[in-house]
C-alpha cells in the first residue's frame, strides 16, 4: 500500500485518475473497514489541503470543507438552524475520533448509522463534487445510493458541503440511542429542523432518521403528518408502523422490532429540543 500526503486540490484531482487511489483524511472509517486491510489501494491523504478545511458563513449558506473535522464543527459558531449538526458532531466517537474524523468521510463512507449524515439530511444539505472535468452539486439525499454506496463518480472528490441557512427563524436538534452512553454506533438516531415562517402560520418540519433503513432517510410521511398537528402533544405523533421510510433490520446492535420501538421517543425528544431552541433563538 502506498501513501501520498497531498497539499493541493489540483494534485488530488490528478491522482484520482488512478482507479486504485482512495482518499482519506482522518481515515477513522477506512482503517475500520475491510478495504483498509487491502494492500492494493493507494492512499492519498487530503488532511493538509487547506481549501478543504473550515466552516464559512455566506449569505444564506454555510460552506463546510470536506476535510473539516468534527472537533472543528463543535467549536464553530453555527447558527441555531444548524445546531443539530453540532449535536451530532459532539456525539461521534471519542474526542480523539472527533479530532481526526471528517464530515466528508462520514458522507462518503455511506453508513446507514452515520450521525453527521442524518443531521445533514434534516438540514437539506448539499454536497459539492469536483473532478478535472468540472463541478456538480446535489442534495445529500440524492448522494446516498444504498448501504455503503454513494453517488461519487470515477475521478471525483467531495470538496464542500453546503448547508442552507433559512431566512425565517429556525432551529435544529439531533439525538441518538446506543448500547452505551459514549463511543457507540447509533442503534437509532433522529435529527429535526423546525422553521417558523415570518407570518407564523405553521411551523415547517424536516425530520431524518439513522440506522433504520439502508441509508439515513428523511421521514417525509411524518413531516406531512405533523404539518397540521401539535408537535408538543405526543399523541399526535403517528405510530412508527405508519412511517414507511422506517424499515430497520436485525443486527448485532439491536433487533428491527427494538429499533422500531425506540424511534418514537427519540422523535419526541428531538422535537422538544428543537422547539426549545426555536423559542430561545
Amino acid at each position: 500500500m502506498s501513501y501520498v500526503l497531498a497539499t493541493d486540490e489540483r494534485e488530488v484531482l490528478e491522482l484520482l485518475g488512478d482507479p486504485d487511489v482512495r482518499l482519506v483524511s482522518g481515515a477513522t472509517d477506512w482503517y475500520a473497514s475491510a478495504m483498509g486491510a487491502s494492500q492494493r489501494y493507494k492512499l492519498v491523504d487530503i488532511s493538509r489541503v487547506a481549501d478543504l478545511h473550515g466552516v464559512v458563513e455566506l449569505p444564506h449558506w454555510l460552506r463546510i470543507g470536506a476535510a473539516t473535522t468534527w472537533s472543528e464543527i463543535v467549536r464553530s459558531a453555527l447558527p441555531a438552524s444548524a445546531s443539530g449538526l453540532k449535536d451530532a458532531a459532539g456525539l461521534i466517537g471519542s474526542s480523539q475520533i472527533q479530532n481526526r474524523a471528517t464530515i466528508g468521510g462520514n458522507l462518503c463512507n455511506g453508513s446507514p448509522a452515520a450521525d453527521g449524515v442524518t443531521a445533514l439530511l434534516a438540514l437539506d444539505a448539499e454536497v459539492e463534487l469536483k473532478s478535472l472535468s468540472g463541478t456538480r452539486r446535489i442534495s445529500v439525499s440524492w448522494f446516498l445510493k444504498g448501504k455503503n454506496q454513494v453517488d461519487l463518480r470515477p475521478g471525483e472528490m467531495l470538496n464542500n458541503v453546503w448547508v442552507p441557512v433559512p431566512a425565517s427563524p429556525s432551529a435544529s436538534a439531533f439525538v441518538k440511542f446506543g448500547n452505551r452512553q459514549r463511543l457507540n454506533i447509533s442503534t437509532a438516531s433522529i435529527a429535526v429542523r423546525l422553521t417558523m415562517p415570518r407570518d407564523r402560520a405553521r411551523c415547517e418540519y424536516a425530520i431524518a432518521a439513522g440506522s433504520v433503513a439502508p441509508t439515513p432517510v428523511r421521514l417525509h410521511t411524518l413531516e406531512a403528518a405533523l404539518a397540521n398537528a401539535d408537535a408538543q402533544n405526543a399523541e399526535t405523533l403517528p405510530g412508527t408502523a405508519d412511517i414507511p421510510e422506517i424499515v430497520p433490520i436485525d443486527d448485532i446492535r439491536a433487533s428491527a422490532a427494538y429499533r422500531t420501538r425506540i424511534v418514537r421517543p427519540l422523535i419526541q425528544q428531538a422535537l422538544e429540543l428543537a422547539t426549545w431552541r426555536l423559542e430561545h433563538a
